[in-house]
């Protein structure tokens, strides 16, 4: 702002001087004049240079601004002083109450700034004129202080009061109407945040909660009741969880929920969290309604996955949790992943003899992977799907029925892109 403040005073002194020597050709200005151009020029010289193009921070840029326009002020006083005397301190008072209007800084540099401005005028008159400083120069630069102020009040006022819309309108716009949890766009944009804020050594979970046969609700007892639901579960999401914690509704029975800053070897403090959601939504009632259920895919990290990546294996699990007959939660933990060679095969099978007759048919080069139990075995899978070439699978394991597997196959792309053998 100040630039375009010298450039204002650069033009209005050059037309100002045209006219006032138009009739002189011989006369040459003022000196107080020559000096005030040359302070704009040097300004707008530095402007040019490097001030348009350094990286500063708030204090040096505010030390040069306040240099410049206290360069500024003095060449506009000596001109007061000595060339326009017969003003009344009207270039003077113009310039202290314009400098609010063009920089903004804290209320106490701003006061400081303007006494210090005022004192610079008495300095040059002091020096350069020979009447007495009297009462009314004293009165109309404070008066002219006072009035600058009052602006700077109300810039802060108005700076105050935008801001405060601004957050409520962000808020807004951020939040699920019904819920008032954080929105799709909302959740995402803070989820990925956290992510990459993530403190070294702390894991990072992601829950994906849908809601069991939400539609039955919506269909039997009406849409105003099923909200009415959907509110309850968001109480009983904010009081399960942390303020840390980010939670949203991003879809019409889906929620997330992110928890950040969890100690390594801790997972299992959520997992009794999802236990009282689960046993919660059991007992809750709401209108004629009574005894809910969800599934809850969780998806603990340790090894620093995307969102993206993150949330894949949390819907993995959240569909293992659906087949497996839902109300349930499921839990899918990250590894680091090590490919040693160009295919990869995972065996799972909770029988020795079986696995061992696979590893004897394949071709040495392959890394085998191995899993034994059905859940760290589909965790496997998610994790690991896209460097799988080849899946062998056990369609009677212990913990699953037959068709309950057979739909979370059918359900995971991962199934239909590799290889797939089912013994």
């Amino acid at each position: 702002m100040l630039k375009q403040l010298c450039n204002f005073i650069a033009i209005f002194s050059i037309i100002f001087l045209i006219f006032k020597y138009a009739n002189n050709p011989g006369v040459l200005p003022d000196f107080g004049y020559v000096i005030l151009l040359a302070v704009l020029l040097f300004y707008n010289l530095q402007y040019r240079l490097w001030l348009s193009k350094a990286k500063l921070s708030f204090k040096v840029t505010r030390l040069i601004i306040l240099i410049n326009y206290s360069l500024l002020f003095a060449a506009v006083s000596y001109l007061e002083v000595c060339v326009v005397s017969e003003s009344h301190l009207l270039l003077i008072l113009a310039l202290i109450m314009a400098f609010p209007t063009f920089y903004t800084d804290y209320f106490r540099i701003v006061v400081l700034f303007e006494i210090l401005s005022g004192g610079i005028y008495y300095i040059f008159f002091k020096l350069f004129e020979s009447k007495e400083f009297i009462w009314q120069h004293f009165f109309l630069i404070i008066l002219g202080i006072i009035f600058s102020l009052l602006i700077v009040m109300i810039n802060f006022g108005n700076q105050a009061e935008s801001a405060s819309e601004e957050k409520i309108f962000k808020e807004k716009s951020d939040t699920d109407g019904l819920t008032d949890l954080k929105n799709k766009i909302a959740f995402e944009e803070e989820a990925r945040a956290a992510i990459l804020d993530r403190t070294p050594g702390t894991a990072l979970m992601l829950l994906i909660l849908d809601f069991d046969n939400f539609k039955y609700v919506n269909d039997y007892y009406g849409h105003q009741l099923g909200d009415d639901v959907l509110k309850a579960f968001a109480k009983l999401l904010k009081r399960e969880f942390r303020i840390v914690d980010i939670i949203g509704r991003v879809g019409g029975d889906e929620f997330m929920v992110i928890i950040r800053e969890l100690p390594l070897g801790n997972i299992h403090l959520i997992e009794n969290r999802c236990k009282n959601i689960l046993h919660e939504l059991n007992i809750l009632k709401v209108g004629d309604a009574r005894s809910f259920s969800c599934s809850i895919g969780i998806a603990a990290d340790e090894c620093g996955l995307t969102f993206e990546a993150l949330y894949r294996l949390a819907d993995d699990a959240l569909y293992e949790s659906k087949c497996r007959g839902k109300g349930r939660f499921t839990t899918y933990v990250t590894k680091e992943i090590q490919k040693t060679a160009e295919r990869m095969i995972y065996i799972l099978s909770n029988n020795d003899g079986a696995r061992r007759l696979i590893r004897e048919t394949l071709d040495a080069n392959c890394q085998v992977l191995e899993g034994t139990d059905i859940v760290r075995g589909l965790n496997d899978i998610s994790l690991y799907q896209d460097y799988l070439n080849e899946i062998y699978i056990q369609m009677d394991m212990p913990g699953i029925t037959t068709k309950e597997l057979e739909d979370y196959m059918a359900s995971r792309p991962v199934f239909s892109r590799v290889q797939l053998h089912r013994f």
